[in-house]
């Protein structure tokens, strides 16, 4: 889904070890009509619909699918005096008013923030240069939040720029709001702590963020404070993350695979612990084969998908099966 990067951390994380201590269900399963099938893309399953977009090409299609597999949107995404676009993420309301991260490659360029409405036409678009944004996420109350970095701070050569890295956006564009430093992430972290393998997803009562360069979740209030930070799950050379659950009960998923033969795992995080409990998967596996991900959350069931098939999946915990061991990178 996105460029794979390898970070070190000198910190020691906590996951679980022997069998799995959690189990799938699977409690619906769907197949989508019209699929539109391509290599690379961003896909996400977020109130009640599931978003796709072009990852690679140019200039990008954005498509929208209903909750009983139908395509309602179909659009190829348009910018005047900005060509070559890109949508790094998308984000919807329960009204089908949609969001989007773009990146424009050409033209006068820059980096821009899209609103799209129910149908799938631009209603707004607001350019946010020099910071980039790289996952957008709606709240409640129709504002808009944003992760990213500003663009020199990728630049190794400058050493980077402390700055804020949330962000969050008025329907009518206005900046509200700031959060979140970029100091307050690991010195070992290049080049930032969002853009490359992020995630962000807002609830009623909180913010969660998830950073694989920076290995660590955060979750935040509302007003932008930090209500409290955990290790993430260890990552090599050959891992990403692959998807995030956040739940409205505050639960935290990751999907997690890369460029083995293991397919991708899928992890629960212990917030009293800190420990990382790995998901038996097999029943999805059967199901749906082994490239399974990660799409998102539907109130209390996590949302997954392989190709044109979305499944909702509860999960069974059984804390005294689980056996943990402290696992430090190098």
């Amino acid at each position: 889904m996105k460029t794979v990067t390898c970070f070190v951390l000198s910190a020691a994380f906590v996951v679980s070890s022997g069998s799995a201590s959690d189990s799938f269900t699977i409690v619906r399963d769907m197949w989508f009509q019209n699929y539109v099938a391509t290599s690379i893309a961003r896909e996400r399953w977020e109130s009640g619909y599931f978003l796709k977009a072009d990852y690679l090409l140019a200039p990008a299609s954005i498509y929208r699918y209903d909750d009983q597999g139908r395509r309602v949107v179909s659009t190829r995404l348009s910018l005047p005096n900005a060509t070559d676009l890109r949508v790094a993420d998308l984000a919807v309301r329960p009204d089908g008013t949609m969001a989007a991260a773009v990146t424009a490659g050409a033209g006068d360029g820059g980096t821009h923030l899209v609103w799209l409405a129910p149908s799938g036409e631009v209603t707004r678009h607001q350019e946010i240069s020099p910071f980039v944004p790289g996952n957008v996420d709606f709240a409640h109350d129709g504002t808009l939040w944003v992760a990213g970095a500003i663009l020199d701070s990728l630049n190794p050569d400058t050493g980077g720029v402390p700055h804020d890295i949330l962000r969050r956006y008025a329907p009518d564009g206005t900046l509200l709001q700031t959060a979140l430093n970029s100091d307050t992430f690991s010195d070992a972290t290049w080049p930032f702590p969002t853009y490359f393998e992020s995630y962000l997803d807002v609830h009623a009562d909180g913010v969660g963020f998830y950073s694989n360069p920076a290995q660590e979740f955060v979750e935040l209030d509302l007003d932008g404070s930090v209500r409290a930070r955990w290790p993430g799950l260890p990552t090599d050379s050959l891992d990403m993350i692959l998807g995030f659950g956040y739940l409205p009960d505050g639960t935290v998923y990751l999907g997690q695979g890369g460029l083995n033969d293991d397919g991708v795992n899928f992890w629960r995080l212990d917030k009293e612990t800190g420990e990382w409990i790995r998901i038996d998967s097999r029943v999805l596996v059967e199901a749906a084969g082994r490239g399974v991900r990660l799409l998102g959350t539907d109130g209390e069931f996590l949302v997954v998908g392989t190709s044109a098939r979305v499944l909702w999946v509860e999960v069974a915990n059984d804390p005294d099966d689980a056996r943990s061991t402290t696992a430090p990178t190098d």
